[in-house]
């Protein structure tokens, strides 16, 4: 797929990830519009370098993500690619686990992915050709335990599935689906240097060139795509 002249909207703009996708994207010529939930200058920042819209919102429940999909419709009349990066992380004992911290992570890391993908797809299949990239984690496709981030992993293992299934049921109508899936990123706080067979984190450039190989493809959908340095970590 071409990308020049795409109209992509992505969530979670202000990230780190995010962030590299969209300026990848605007280098291609794709034209952006950026959500971000409260950090205001750095979405700004963004997108005065990618010269893209901001749409500033919050993204929690099934309402609000319907209401951001009609107002990026209304900035473009059109929409080509949804790239969701939005994901809290949360690291703690499970006898420390607290319900509504369980919900709110499933919550921000699959309900919202799943409402993204509900409501956009309408738009997208307007399009002669679109595309979906949820944003996961390297070893969410590991049924192991995982105690200190379980919601996490439960929830990313859910958006591999949920990746899948639309991936699945929208092929015939052009929309490929996929997800990308980083380990230890080199903006990351704290990295086990001694888990990672390569040595080192991923690189931010090498997570959005792996983001443009999977939206340019023509054929690839219902993939799970790892960057991880060899790394299998456990937590």
């Amino acid at each position: 797929m071409q990308l020049k002249n795409k109209v992509a909207f992505i969530t979670g703009a202000t990230g780190g990830i995010a962030e590299n996708i969209a300026l990848s994207l605007a280098e291609e010529g794709v034209n952006l519009i950026l959500q971000y939930r409260s950090n205001e200058a750095k979405a700004k920042a963004i997108a005065s370098q990618t010269k893209g819209s901001l749409l500033q919102t919050d993204l929690s429940t099934a309402s609000q993500v319907s209401e951001a999909l009609k107002n990026v419709w209304s900035v473009y009349g059109r929409l080509d690619i949804l790239i969701n990066c939005i994901g809290d992380f949360h690291f703690s004992p499970l006898s420390e686990l607290k319900p509504e911290t369980f919900s709110q992570i499933i919550n921000s890391n699959l309900q919202i992915a799943y409402n993204l993908c509900h409501f956009a797809l309408p738009y997208l299949k307007e399009s002669s050709e679109s595309r979906i990239l949820n944003l996961g984690y390297a070893t969410a496709s590991q049924i192991e335990p995982k105690p200190n981030i379980l919601p996490y992993h439960i929830s990313k293992m859910g958006l591999i599935l949920l990746t899948k299934a639309f991936a699945h049921t929208e092929a015939s109508h052009k929309v490929l689906i996929n997800c990308l899936s980083p380990a230890i990123v080199e903006n990351t706080d704290y990295w086990p240097k001694t888990q990672i067979p390569l040595q080192r984190p991923a690189k931010l450039s090498e997570i959005s060139n792996a983001a443009l190989f999977l939206l340019k493809s023509d054929y690839i959908t219902g993939f799970n795509l790892e960057i991880d340095g060899g790394w299998r970590g456990l937590n």
